[in-house]
This record gives C-alpha cells, structure tokens and sequence, in this order.
C-alpha cells in the first residue's frame, strides 16, 4: 500500500504532532517508513537528557543558573579591564571593532530567524522531520529567551559598560530616576544583554539535540556574547545572566516541544476550524 505521509504540506501541524521520539539515540520516527532518516546518530550518555530530565533536576539547574547569575557580578571589575586592555588605544575605527560590531548585526534576533527559516526550508525540502523539530524549537527559545532579557533589561536601569566615559555613575537605577523615565535610554538599559539570549536561545536545543552541530552554533553564540563585551555595550554579569537564562529557557522548549505543538494545534482548530 502506497505512504500516505511521504508528502504533508510543511505547516501541518497535526503531523508534526504525531511524529514519535525514541529517546535511546535521539532519533525521530514517524509511522511512514518512507521519511528519510538522519544522516546520523548520537548517543547522549554525556549530554543533557533533555527528554526525560525529572522534574526536581529541572528546578535544580534552575536555581544553579540563579546562584550563578548572582556570583557573576564579583566578576565585572576583572573582565571590564580585560576589555580596556585588549582595546588598548587604536580601538576606536579598527577592523577589530568593525568585526565585532558586525557580529553583533549578524547574531542578533531577525537574522537568527532568517537562518532558522532557511534551515527549515531545506528541512522540508528534504523531508526532514527530525530537523524541522530541532530548528522550530530553537526559533521559538531564542524568541522567548530574547524576550525575557529585553523586557528586563528596560526596568533595570543599569548603565553600559562605555557609560562609565561619560558622568553617568554606574550602578542600577529602575525605570524611573531622578524625575525622568530611562525605558528605552540606551545608556540604562544594559542587564540582561538581548543578543546574547537570542543566541544562546537559538543554540540550546540544537545543542541538546544534536551536540556535534550544536558545538559550531554555541561557538557562534559565544562569540555574539564576547562581542557584547568587547564593543563596550554589556558587563560580564550581562552576559553570564543571559546565557543562564537561555539555558533554563532552552531546556525548557526542547523538554516541553510536543506540548507546545500540540497547544498550537489546539488553538488553530479552536479558531480555525477544519472544513467539513
């Protein structure tokens, strides 16, 4: 009898839904036997078991991504001179600073989702399921994680690190100071860095779900982050709260993937019923 799954349309979601996992080696299947399958597999005995990670280990790395949050702050005033050393004097202009300025445009939010669509393009193409999961589910945690940290960083009031130039004092001020709102005052909108979220967010559930391609998209992600550092825009502790924070977010899609999707699928028949 001929498959009748070989070719669903790219935004059915009910097939996406029904797509089973076997977690022994990180492998989707589906009932078609058709489907291509991965080019190849990895067993995770050394990775995070995203899948079947308890409840109670879930909350635990949760309050590890806090106590370390809270520790990178004793940290600020060591890579802050770093920094200043690695500019040294000509930094202002260089082709260093150009590069990293151009890593910031090019790691941040919208060209994320420009990589992950064209991913999912050649995924669909290929009729690849297992990919179109892995790069759905980076796209919405590098949103999500990305805005988390941007909602933040607009009540925090922390000054930039290049703030500390000018006579602005550096320190957290909150959203309203000294007879003036600072929501959207660049100079006072530094803690959590938002590049780094949506990069670390994207590169999370890659990483859980296949840690050979994950390793060149966390470099990449590192890298968005030391940039951040380097041109002068967040301190240390931004950028350690943010890839604490992608990290709790990104575990959390990858884990909670399937509901997600079938939440999605539910609202869709709510308000967009099928023919009959």
């Amino acid at each position: 009898m001929a498959c009748t799954n070989a070719k669903r349309p790219f935004v059915d979601m009910n097939w996406l839904a029904r797509d089973r996992y076997t977690s022994a080696n990180r492998c989707f299947t589906t009932d078609c036997p058709n489907l291509r399958q991965p080019f190849f597999t990895v067993h995770y005995s050394l990775f995070i078991n995203s899948a079947t990670l308890s409840d109670v280990k879930y909350l635990l790395l949760l309050v590890v991504c806090i106590l370390l949050g809270v520790g990178s702050f004793w940290a600020d005033g060591f890579f802050r001179q770093t920094v200043l050393d690695l500019q040294g004097e000509n930094w202002r202009g260089s082709a260093v600073e150009k590069f990293y300025g151009k890593v910031r445009v090019y790691g941040d939010w919208p060209y994320l989702m420009l990589y992950g669509g064209v991913g999912l393009l050649v995924a669909w193409r290929l009729r690849n399921v297992r990919w179109k999961r892995v790069l759905l589910a980076a796209m919405i945690a590098s949103t999500a994680a990305g805005t988390l940290a941007n909602v933040s960083r607009l009540t925090t009031g922390r000054t930039r690190p290049r703030a500390d130039l000018t006579e602005v004092t550096p320190g957290f001020y909150g959203p309203y100071h000294d007879g003036k709102f600072l929501v959207g005052n660049h100079l006072y909108n530094s803690f959590p860095s938002g590049h780094t979220a949506t990069a670390f967010g994207f590169a999370v559930p890659v990483v859980c779900a296949a840690p050979v391609v994950g390793a060149f998209v966390l470099v990449g992600a590192a890298l968005v982050a030391w940039s951040s550092m380097m041109m002068g825009a967040h301190h240390f502790s931004d950028v350690a709260v943010s890839v604490l924070l992608s990290l709790w977010v990104g575990v959390f899609v990858w884990r909670r993937f399937d509901g997600l999707v079938g939440w999605v699928v539910r609202v869709r028949r709510r308000f967009f019923p099928p023919a009959p």
